[in-house]
């Protein structure tokens, strides 16, 4: 009868076999995998999302994020453009422009740098490059400087807009992680902060050549209409808002998006999308489901609280114990996983060496730097918990400076002291031989009786 029980389970599981049950998540990011996009935390440069991050690919109009930051860095806002017939001409086939004349007066740098980043013109780019340096080639030359500057080191770039129709700009090329990290740092500086938000730009001025211009409205359409998007955290929603940055489109570079949005809590991320060959839209989708995996995994965490314990170290000559705890000098929050057991966080203390009393409560003797997967999230003073006060000791030199004074006054008095002193002991001397003299006589006197 067992036997036959053993046998009809046999063949039940066979029938019906066990489905093997896998956890998945949520938020898997829905993105072709011949894309290259990265996701960071604009804060500490943190890693949330990447694929093909470090792909060589074209950049297209992204370019002009460098050419913004090497204008806004060295040129003057104020200043009025020359615009030549080469820098109008020269724009790529097919490429962006809103029609500005060779020899048009009344714009500064202000104007172009706005149309270019808006509008994405690249006729502005060429301008802003003949005007801020003495040639188009040696602002290239510093925007491949300031790529590697800042760390991109697979970026060189042979044009300052971004074209790729020429065989000599073949070799105009960039990475996913490049891009990002140029935007990240663009957006440090005030004025590309507040160009790169814009929907429509409407303060280009009238010239010789126009008497005005229509609305300027951004090649960004996560700006278009509304730049709030909705996301789900913890079955509650939420919004993040699109603050940038930079479209880019050749055909052989394909549709590409480097982007920033914040979320409600303040936390601030970068996205670069590049290298789309399906359509437009797909670009934005694509950087849209980003956004949604990083801030619905993701949230400001406390890394550490302030006058929490790190450490304690020892000091030399204290009066009271041999030892001062370490407390941080200030909260340090950085965005992390919502999960804390996926931090992996690593820490790197540097201390003062031979730290000696007295020592102030409060004192800072070392900082502690904060570490994910080798990225710095943040970094802390490290501060006395308390006063250490030093051992009591007897310095005749330095308790008599006040006394004795300085200089040539300071010199004289230690004389005379020192005379002093030498008379004392000779006084002293002579007293001592007359009474050794008064027993010796005495105590002759006495014999002699």
């Amino acid at each position: 009868m067992k036997r036959i029980s053993f046998a009809l389970i046999f063949i039940i599981l066979f029938m019906f076999p066990a489905k093997i049950v896998q956890a998945t998540s949520k938020n898997i990011l829905n993105i072709n995998n011949e894309i290259s996009y990265i996701l960071i935390d604009g804060k500490t440069g943190q890693v949330l999302a990447e694929n093909n991050a470090d792909k060589i690919i074209r950049p297209a109009s992204t370019t002009k994020i460098l050419t913004a930051i090497v204008a806004l860095e060295e040129g003057d806002l104020k200043d009025k453009m020359i615009v030549s017939l080469e820098a109008v001409n020269d724009i790529g086939d097919g490429g962006m422009n809103i029609g500005i004349m060779a020899g048009e007066s009344n714009f500064t740098l202000e104007h172009m740098i706005n149309v270019m980043m808006v509008k994405s013109a690249n006729e502005t780019a060429n301008i802003i490059a003949e005007n801020v340096y003495p040639t188009r080639e040696a602002f290239i030359d510093r925007m491949n400087q300031r790529a590697k500057e800042l760390g991109a080191e697979n970026t060189t770039f042979y044009n300052v807009s971004g074209m790729d129709d020429k065989e000599e700009y073949k070799k105009h090329l960039t990475t996913a992680r490049d891009m990002v990290m140029l935007a990240r740092h663009a957006m440090t500086i005030p004025k590309f902060r507040e160009i790169v938000k814009q929907e429509y730009y409407n303060d280009l001025p009238a010239t010789n050549k126009h008497t005005e211009w229509p609305p300027l409205r951004t090649s960004n359409k996560l700006l278009w209409d509304t730049n709030q998007y909705k996301y789900t955290k913890n079955s509650e929603e939420h919004k993040y808002t699109i603050t940038g940055i930079k479209t880019g489109y050749t055909s052989g570079a394909g549709f590409n998006l480097i982007s920033s949005a914040v979320n409600e809590e303040g936390s601030e991320l970068i996205a670069a999308v590049m290298n789309v060959k399906e359509n437009n839209n797909a670009v934005y989708q694509y950087t849209k489901a980003l956004y949604e995996y990083g801030f619905e995994n993701y949230s400001v965490q406390n890394i550490v609280k302030q006058n929490e314990i790190i450490d304690s170290v020892a000091v030399a000559k204290s009066k009271y114990g041999d030892k001062v705890e370490l407390v941080a000098a200030e909260d340090l929050d950085a965005i992390m996983p919502i999960e804390q057991n996926s931090w992996n966080i690593d820490t790197v203390q540097k201390i003062s060496p031979n730290i000696t009393a007295p020592i102030k409560q409060g004192q800072v003797l070392g900082t502690v730097e904060y570490r994910q997967n080798g990225v710095s999230i943040g970094k802390v003073d490290l501060i006395a918990a308390k006063a250490m006060e030093a051992k009591a000791k007897f310095n005749l030199s330095e308790g008599s400076k006040g006394f004795l004074g300085k200089g040539l006054f300071g010199w004289i008095i230690k004389i005379l002291l020192l005379l002093y002193l030498i008379l004392l002991a000779r006084r002293h001397i002579k007293r001592s031989i007359r009474r050794k003299k008064r027993r010796k006589y005495m105590e002759s006197r006495f014999k002699l009786k």
